[in-house]
């Protein structure tokens, strides 16, 4: 999580720089039994509302990607009523919503 930190604090160090620009954050690969570290990266990206846009989705780490990826087709295909397909689809409906300058 502390590398996930400093990552994190190295972007918003050089996008407060660029006025006016805003990065949308996904929290990806993320480990359905660590949920604590997750909220916590949460709520660390929350706490800079200036520089990010947290989108609601977190992408967990699923055995439907996995399979998916060994199977050259994506995750709605492979089995599109899935959690891990779920989560894309609703990833997609918030990057669709994004308002534009």
């Amino acid at each position: 999580m502390i590398i996930i930190l400093i990552i994190i604090i190295k972007i918003i160090s050089i996008i407060k720089f660029i006025k006016g620009i805003k990065a949308n954050v996904v929290i990806n690969n993320a480990d359905a039994r660590s949920k604590g570290i997750t909220q916590r990266v949460q709520e660390f990206i929350e706490e800079n509302p200036t520089h990010l846009n947290l989108f609601k989705t977190v992408v967990h780490t699923l055995a439907d990607f996995k399979k998916a990826y060994a199977s050259g087709v994506g995750v709605t295909e492979l089995n599109s009523k899935g959690r891990a397909a779920g989560e894309v689809k609703q990833l997609v409906s918030e990057i669709k919503n994004i308002k534009c300058i």
